[in-house]
């Protein structure tokens, strides 16, 4: 995905705990199929093909992204989807920004709303 400096990012607060083994991301189109990028600060980027059930939530298989990619010393990441499109209040967004911090927690799912 090209970016450019117009593009908006969705900054919806959300903290994962660097310790997360799954990733459950829910408010997706049920029953489809899409590509999902996950992207850090230096532009590293790992895309993973996903299938939506009929709730509209995604299992993503993190068995691709090098162990380590989300940590708290990078922070910041992004995901964003080939066809998927994240609206919010009648606007559009190319991206949608999280955390990943050093949150002391025995969760090992973590789950991405959007």
């Amino acid at each position: 995905m090209n970016t450019t400096c117009c593009e908006r990012v969705l900054d919806n607060c959300q903290k994962i705990a660097q310790c997360f083994e799954t990733l459950t991301i829910t408010g997706l189109t049920p029953s489809t199929t899409d590509k999902i990028t996950f992207q850090d600060l230096f532009r590293n980027e790992y895309v993973i093909d996903i299938i939506v059930d009929v709730n509209g939530e995604t299992i993503v298989d993190l068995t691709s992204i090098p162990s380590g990619f989300f940590n708290s010393f990078s922070r910041v990441f992004f995901l964003f989807f080939e066809t998927f499109v994240i609206t919010v209040d009648n606007k559009t967004y190319g991206k949608l920004l999280f955390t990943v911090e050093n949150i002391q927690t025995n969760e090992t799912n973590a789950t991405i709303n959007v």
